[in-house]
């Protein structure tokens, strides 16, 4: 029998497309490495949910990162279990009658009762000038498109429900100093039980130049809705100046038929077979005995509880040049890992280096749009959990490398059980992690530039964690921008941009020569300005 290389099958054809439609890629070969074609962790996440939508078949974010090829991963396909129920259309009752909300959604119930504040704010800037009553229509078309953002939300017999309520309006503002303006965009906290979770402002300054302020609640619109948000704005805006109605294809799905498909995919937390109560048991055993508390570096002592907007914060910006980010992107390839993974490992071992501890219970977000026919929604899907970093040991940053991705790995694939639930079950503050690091994507903003204008989020002054390691993560080559985002009551700026800079200086240091241990690494300079 002669040898010979084996055909191409139909799985790993379709597997190689799905790369090129996630990476936004044209030429995609079976051995190429998911990750070396610049894919990452929330990347990996939205392609097990494309896997289980045309494959039918359950795999997991190890998967992708342990066979890391087309064939790799195709050969895990044939090999594994039946997708859980699929997404799809249900009726809704339309009488008004309120109905549970999703089960994500409930931590941000909680978080909006502990501190009444805007979570995010995203402003549109047009020299140019704005139709008020063609942005007032197109307003009206998005929020009637997208049902969150006319939702208000009350608490009976222990029970978060949810109910539609009158849209937002478009308000209007003369102000006096725009920019003035602009720094604090989240004036005022809202009343969710009486008034949706949009704020709309078109605000007009003295010479004339114009900005749209959006306030949102993460219970109507996590930060992956920011994409879908202003397309469909620019469409509807650039429909009603022409005297027409946005032309947009209907939605294959509504957020009620994604709280629907999640209460039933998540089961009964409580009962140990279902897909709640096994995740909700690897979280007991994996958040066992986690530290409550972190004594963080501070220039003042720690007050007893966040204000009630949250901690007033402040955020620091810093860059990896071009060949720092080679770097880490090399040390991520070379150890399985993600640049997620490296960038999270850094801040753990500078936080050791600082007498932080070795058991660092760090927050991260997860998008939590499994299925591809959530991406173009407006919604609340996003989680948080918390991967307990071990830096125990004096572990090289390979070790400790190895050690992050298997905790990681092992979160991401539990993510689906509600952090209310998991903070009951462990004893976790329900206030969620002190320490956060947060990957974003870089946006496309061509797509949503246009007669509208451009957009940028404004800081709103608050923040959940006392310590936010924020990071967009850029498509191909080129600097990654990030931020520091730090409790004013606890960090002041300078000690702030100290430990930014003290970040990339370990970080450069891991590039070189990642085999160091983590105490040959990085030393603190005690030396205070």
């Amino acid at each position: 029998m002669t040898g010979g290389a084996r055909p191409v099958t139909p799985t790993q054809v379709r597997l190689a497309q799905l790369f090129g439609e996630i990476l936004t890629l044209e030429d995609v070969g079976i051995h190429d490495s998911f990750f070396a074609l610049g894919g990452h962790s929330m990347a990996s996440m939205r392609l097990v949910g494309r896997i289980r939508t045309e494959f039918g078949v359950e795999l997991s974010i190890r998967d992708v990162f342990d066979a890391l090829t087309v064939a790799g991963i195709a050969d895990r396909i044939e090999g594994a279990s039946a997708a859980r129920p699929s997404l799809r259309p249900v009726g809704h009752r339309t009488d008004g009658t309120p109905v549970p909300v999703a089960p994500v959604q409930r931590p941000q119930w909680s978080s909006y009762r502990r501190h009444a504040a805007f979570d995010h704010a995203l402003v549109l800037r047009s020299p140019g000038g704005l139709d008020s009553g063609a942005l007032s229509a197109a307003l009206a078309d998005v929020v009637a498109r997208h049902e969150p953002l006319r939702t208000t939300f009350t608490e009976r017999d222990g029970a978060v429900l949810q109910q539609a309520c009158p849209a937002p309006q478009l308000e209007t503002e003369q102000c006096a100093d725009l920019d003035a303006r602009l720094a604090r965009p989240a004036a005022g906290a809202p009343d969710l039980t009486r008034e949706p979770p949009l704020r709309a402002r078109l605000l007009t300054g003295p010479d004339g130049t114009q900005a749209l302020l959006l306030t949102m609640h993460y219970l109507a619109a996590d930060e992956w809705s920011v994409v879908p948000l202003f397309r469909d704005l620019a469409t509807a805006y650039a429909a009603r100046t022409s005297g027409a109605e946005p032309g947009w294809q209907p939605l294959p799905v509504t957020y009620g038929d994604y709280t629907h498909w999640a209460h039933e995919t998540l089961g009964d937390p409580t009962d140990p077979d279902s897909v709640g109560g096994r995740q909700l048991a690897y979280w007991k055993r994996t958040l066992k005995d986690v530290p409550r508390g972190l004594e963080l570096p501070a220039d003042r002592p720690r007050t007893d509880a966040a204000g009630p907007s949250g901690h007033a914060c402040d955020h620091v910006g810093f860059v990896l040049d071009e060949q720092l980010h080679a770097g880490v992107d090399r040390l991520a390839r070379t150890t399985g890992t993600s640049m997620f993974m490296v960038l999270h490992s850094a801040l753990s071992a500078l936080l050791t280096a600082h007498g932080v501890g070795t058991d660092l219970p760090i927050g991260t977000m997860v998008a939590g749009r499994g299925d591809d026919r959530l991406a173009d929604l407006v919604g609340c899907f996003f989680n948080t959990v918390v991967l307990r970093t071990d830096t125990a040991g004096d572990p090289t940053f390979t070790e400790l490398l190895t050690r992050v991705r298997e905790t990681t790995l092992g979160a991401l694939d539990r993510a689906d059980v509600p952090f209310d639930e998991v903070a009951r079950a462990t004893g976790l503050t329900p206030e969620g992690p002190q320490v956060m690091v947060i990957h974003h994507e870089q946006a496309d903003l061509e797509e949503l530039e246009g007669g509208l204008g451009s957009f940028h989020a404004v800081p709103t002054g608050s923040a959940r964690a006392e310590l936010t390691l924020s990071f967009y993560e850029p498509r191909g080559d080129g600097p990654v921008h990030c931020e520091l985002i730090h409790a004013t009551a606890l960090l002041g700026r300078a000690k702030a941009r100290r430990l930014a800079d003290e970040f990339l200086t370990l970080l450069r240091n891991v590039a070189a020569d990642p085999e160091q241990p983590l105490s040959e690494l990085f030393t603190v300079n005690t030396h205070e300005e």
